[in-house]
């Protein structure tokens, strides 16, 4: 863990998913993650939490119901996934998982879609459609390694 900040995060994440569903939880992270304002907030309350309170707004999120799953649902289901990922001998991040088998894939689209694709016996027509090739950097933000922004399509849908 990266400290208290992302531990917090992860429990509104799994918040989002579990009351909204996972198409709202992408339309969040892509909002969380384009906002240079909350990477420039250092996981500082204050700072995070009004910004964190726009993404609610405009993706009609109601934060009540996200704060009481953070306090009383969020905890076990972390600790599940955290058992689930031990299960797995996971230990940093991203680890990519196909099938229960830790993959060693380069952190581009189009290389991820092709470690999928490849775990298919008869590959679904979305493979043979291309990515960006362009890395994933490791800060904060939607930049490829060579800090260029990232391109819509690694989008999955």
């Amino acid at each position: 863990m990266h400290g208290e900040f992302e531990h917090v995060e992860s429990l509104r994440q799994i918040c989002i998913q579990k009351n909204y569903g996972v198409d709202k939880l992408f339309s969040y992270l892509k909002a969380f993650d384009v906002s240079t304002d909350i990477g420039a907030c250092s996981g500082t309350d204050t700072c995070v939490n009004p910004l964190i309170d726009k993404i609610y707004t405009s993706l009609k999120i109601d934060k009540t119901k996200i704060t009481t799953c953070m306090t009383n649902d969020a905890p076990a289901l972390y600790d599940a996934d955290g058992a689930r990922s031990q299960s797995l001998g996971i230990s940093g991040s991203p680890t990519f998982v196909i099938n229960d088998a830790q993959v060693n894939v380069n952190r581009s689209p189009d290389a991820i879609k092709t470690a999928v694709c490849n775990a298919f016996t008869t590959s679904p027509t979305e493979c043979t459609k291309a990515l960006s090739t362009a890395a994933a950097s490791v800060s904060f933000g939607p930049t490829t390694a060579t800090g260029t922004a990232a391109s819509s399509a690694a989008s999955c849908g």
